[in-house]
């Protein structure tokens, strides 16, 4: 008798086993269609599939092989992009260094002359790629938006599937809210301010004098001023809403499970079965994120590497050109370095809020 209690009693415990592994697995896929983890990956733009081939959300779970692609993508790119920028630069400081010859065998007479000939080549080769590289950044504002707009809202299931409800509903509310407001800002007075700067900026080269100086000084700090002013109100926003409805999110898992457990009977299965539901959800919101952030880095690699690479070239052939030309020359050129610069913070603040967005939702409750 004893005997068949026990056999009877092992092979309850088996069947439970197995029934539970069945529920785990059958858990993840039906949490991986209920949030349309395809549409997802259908939303990655062109500019991440160039830089990361193709790539799944279950795949990310082992990033290493595809952050080796990304950095193949940048160390391929990084020479034509280099190469690129050196032909612009070093007609800039042919220019500066035809400016300096034409001063010395003119004297100051004609170095008047000579100077405002090179602010004017410095302005034709410079401004077109000022235009085009405010362009680029507009181009990864608009993908960065539209993969958030799908990002978000599945990260954010995947995180209140995982228990943390309120936290994760805040959260969303805050980052699609800054976002929205960061684009738009970004579009409609970032890069105005931009191209405000790069035109008073060659207008004061050329008039001489720095009449026109504060103009341009404005203009950066108000564009500066906007970016860091946004990036930091989402920063603090997202802090106060995650700590506000955190704390919620714990005790009302908490209670759930030891209300489950309390269930005659069947408790201890019915929450094993609701634990392998959080975990089911935790791991797919882990995948969600670090596809996010992958996905994000393959969307501004290229866009920050040719903004970098020329803000730094910009930089060092101003004050190189300050050796053979006048100061309006060398500023002029260290100005236009200033506006890829600018570019670059402001692809980089829209970059940044998400990214924040994807640590403070992965770090949700279980």
């Amino acid at each position: 008798m004893r005997k068949a209690v026990f056999m009877l009693i092992m092979c309850c415990a088996l069947a439970w086993l197995t029934a539970l592994t069945a529920l785990c697995a059958d858990v993840g896929e039906s949490q991986a269609r209920a949030l349309k983890l395809d549409k997802l990956e259908e939303s990655a733009p062109p500019a991440a599939g160039e830089a990361l081939g193709k790539m799944s959300v279950m795949d990310s779970l082992k990033p290493e092989g595809h952050i080796e692609k990304l950095l193949a993508a940048a160390s391929s790119s990084l020479r034509e992009i280099a190469s690129q920028s050196l032909k612009s630069v070093t007609a800039l400081i042919a220019a500066a260094a035809l400016c300096g010859a034409a001063g010395a065998a003119f004297g100051d007479h004609g170095s008047k002359y000579a100077e405002l000939a090179a602010v004017l080549a410095v302005s034709a080769v410079s401004v077109g790629g000022v235009r085009s590289f405010i362009g680029m950044g507009a181009k990864t504002l608009d993908d960065l938006d539209a993969f958030a707009k799908i990002l978000i809202p599945t990260l954010t299931a995947a995180a209140a599937g995982g228990g943390a409800v309120a936290s994760s509903a805040a959260k969303y509310a805050a980052t699609m809210m800054f976002v929205n407001i960061s684009v738009s800002l970004s579009k409609n007075v970032v890069m105005p301010l931009i191209y405000a700067y790069t035109a008073v900026s060659v207008a004061d080269a050329a008039v001489g004098g720095g009449a026109l100086r504060g103009v341009a000084e404005l203009s950066r700090w108000l564009a500066k001023t906007v970016m860091t002013v946004s990036t930091l109100a989402f920063v603090a926003y997202l802090t106060l809403v995650g700590a506000a409805s955190g704390p919620g999110d714990e005790l009302a898992m908490r209670a759930a499970k030891t209300a489950i457990s309390a269930l005659p009977v069947v408790g201890g299965i019915a929450a094993d079965a609701a634990s392998a539901v959080v975990s089911g959800a935790a791991m797919l919101r882990n995948a969600i994120g670090i596809f996010g952030a992958l996905t994000v880095a393959g969307i501004c690699v290229l866009p920050f590497l040719r903004l970098g690479v020329h803000y730094l070239l910009f930089k060092a052939a101003g004050g190189l050109s300050g050796a053979f030309a006048g100061g309006r020359v060398s500023g002029l050129i260290v100005d236009i370095g200033a506006a890829f610069g600018m570019t670059l913070g402001m692809t980089g603040a829209a970059a940044v809020m998400i990214f924040i967005s994807i640590i403070s939702m992965t770090k949700a409750v279980v």
